[in-house]
């Protein structure tokens, strides 16, 4: 016994089948039937291709099931037919539905039915969709999506009284010019329902309402920093979005202080004996406005840091004998001497002495006690007295914090 090609009807013979003949015909009965409304639910899940049974072939609802794991084919027999699939699979892939492996498709949407045609000549499955299509009025829920080539216009609206709510992905959303728009696209000059552009964080900005016309306003500035005004010294804070967060006045790098041995006007100054180093006396602080120096019994004492000094003295003369003299600035806490000066030199006959300058740097790690000092060959008789109307400076240091 033969089967019919498209439809599996069992075909009858001349003078056979004697006492089945008629539970075959009713067989081929059941196969019709079937063809116009019977179903056949099919577990579609994972990723592999499904190859539609010639049983399954003979159901006119095709319902898909499971959870997609990737594309698929769903593959009709090749012999042609038509069938209403509907696609009740789950997972973010697609379900093509085909009459061969390498034939042409139809992609039926999850959550969606379709009822397609199998043209066994050709290999191709066709949508129940027509190429032309007028209806009065048209609900869809889901997107429309054109494959019509560049440079054809995928979809036109003809009407030439506003239309809401309507979003085109087309040449309308990269026109350059009125003229690649259709309707009232080509000529609007402004939004039907105004809107506003907001801008919160740093800058905070709400813009008028507009409706398609230039609009205008101030921004604001979110405070970050309170601490308004003019710093000495500054020191700042700034984030990673280059904005002052902190300030606050500082304390110069740079700081300086001034000592002396001033006495009044008439007042000889200090003698000195030698040979050996002497103790230059200072008993005036005149300038320390950030307490950099601290003076106690011809000795000062400064923080760790790094400082220039200079520092002078004036000395009588050293009677009949030629002598030199020199001046340095000692370590009295370490018990060092880090700077000494140049010699000067007295021809001595009782010519008078006069001053001597001595200078360097100095870098200490904590805190330390210094002294000037001089160093003369002989003993030194004072300077003076002098009187000049207003206190006299016999001594003095200036004293520079550089780092």
């Amino acid at each position: 016994m033969s089967l019919t090609p498209d439809a599996g009807f069992n075909l009858q013979t001349t003078g056979s089948n004697n006492g089945t003949w008629g539970s075959i015909l009713n067989s081929n009965f059941s196969i019709a039937n079937n063809l116009y409304g019977a179903r056949v639910t099919v577990n579609c899940a994972g990723s592999a291709n499904i190859t539609v049974s010639a049983s399954q072939a003979q159901n006119f609802f095709q319902i898909l099931t499971g959870a997609l794991t990737g594309n698929i084919l769903y593959i009709l027999p090749a012999t042609g037919g038509q069938f209403f699939i509907i696609n009740n699979t789950t997972g973010a892939y697609t379900v093509t539905v085909v009459n061969n492996a390498s034939g042409t498709g139809v992609v039926v949407l999850q959550g969606t039915a379709m009822e397609v045609f199998s043209n066994p000549d050709n290999t191709t499955v066709y949508g129940a969709i027509p190429s032309a299509l007028s209806l009065a009025s048209l609900s869809i829920s889901g997107q429309i999506t054109s494959t019509i080539s560049t440079g054809t216009a995928p979809f036109v609206v003809a009407s030439t009284t506003p239309v809401a709510n309507l979003s085109i992905g087309g040449n309308a959303a990269t026109a350059t010019t009125a003229s690649a728009c259709s309707g009232n696209a080509a000529t609007a000059t402004a939004l039907a329902t105004g809107g506003t552009i907001a801008i919160t964080g740093d800058l905070a900005y709400t813009s008028p309402t507009f409706t398609g016309s230039n609009v205008t306003a101030a921004g604001t500035l979110a405070t970050v920093n309170s601490n308004a005004g003019s710093f000495t010294n500054a020191n700042i804070t700034v984030n990673a979005k280059g904005l002052v967060t902190a300030a606050s006045s500082g304390t110069s790098a740079v700081q300086a202080a001034r000592l002396s041995y001033t006495v009044s006007s008439g007042t000889s100054g200090p003698t000195y004996s030698g040979p050996g180093w002497q103790t230059v006396p200072l008993n005036t602080t005149d300038f320390n406005p950030t307490s950099l120096v601290s003076l106690s019994s011809n000795q000062f004492t400064l923080p760790a840091g790094t400082y220039y000094m200079e520092g002078g003295c004036s000395v009588g003369g050293g009677g009949s004998a030629a002598w030199v003299w020199r001046m340095g600035i000692a370590n009295i806490t370490d018990s060092t001497r880090p700077i000494v000066g140049g010699a000067s030199f007295s021809a001595g006959g009782g010519a008078g002495g006069g001053g001597n300058v001595v200078s360097g740097l100095v870098a200490i790690t904590g805190s330390k006690t210094f002294q000037l000092q001089l160093y003369p060959s002989s003993s030194i008789a004072s300077e003076g007295p002098v009187s000049t109307g207003s206190n006299e400076v016999y001594n003095w240091i200036n004293i520079m914090k550089i780092g």
